[in-house]
């Protein structure tokens, strides 16, 4: 099947929390975007743009689809992030770091979501990753975020199973 990958252009509606130069997590380079975090206070970022148009044809059935973050914290201060997908208003189910370093480590989660078709991973509003993080700790410190990328794994129209019976005439 084939798969391809995308990363984030930046911010899209939703959420609290707004980054430092969010077009920073567009390419896995080492340019970070930057919240300052509160205290025990979830910050999440809906984030979009991944401009599956051009490369995913119409008709297309998504079989998997992975979201991935490269992130840390500027200070050990027992900071939890998270990601997940938004689609259709529906939030997926969180993968967590519950203890971020302060080197960037990788959050991942994988999905195998059912009848997910093309049209509906194009539309900004209907899909985005979501990013979360809250801070345990009384210091202050940033999250950091360096990537944010999606994989899509995907059926095109017509791949469908093949066991079909053939009638001779």
């Amino acid at each position: 099947m084939p798969t391809v990958t995308r990363y984030a252009t930046g911010q899209v509606t939703g959420g609290n929390a707004s980054f430092t130069n969010p077009g920073n997590v567009s390419a896995d380079d080492g340019a970070e975007a930057t919240f300052v975090t509160s205290r025990r206070v979830d910050h999440t970022t809906r984030w979009g743009g991944f401009d599956f148009d051009s490369i995913v044809p119409e008709g297309a059935t998504i079989d998997q689809i992975t979201y991935t973050m490269e992130a840390r914290e500027s200070a050990a201060q027992s900071m939890t992030g998270g990601i997940r997908r938004s689609l259709n208003g529906v939030l997926g189910t969180e993968t967590t770091n519950t203890n971020l370093p302060t080197t960037a480590t990788v959050v991942q989660r994988t999905d195998n979501p059912s009848g997910v078709t093309r049209d509906q991973i194009l539309d900004a509003n209907n899909f985005a990753v979501q990013t979360r993080f809250n801070r345990d700790g009384s210091n202050n410190a940033n999250a950091l975020i360096d990537y944010i990328r999606v994989t899509v794994v995907y059926s095109e129209a017509g791949a469908g199973p093949t066991n079909k019976m053939a009638m001779v005439v």
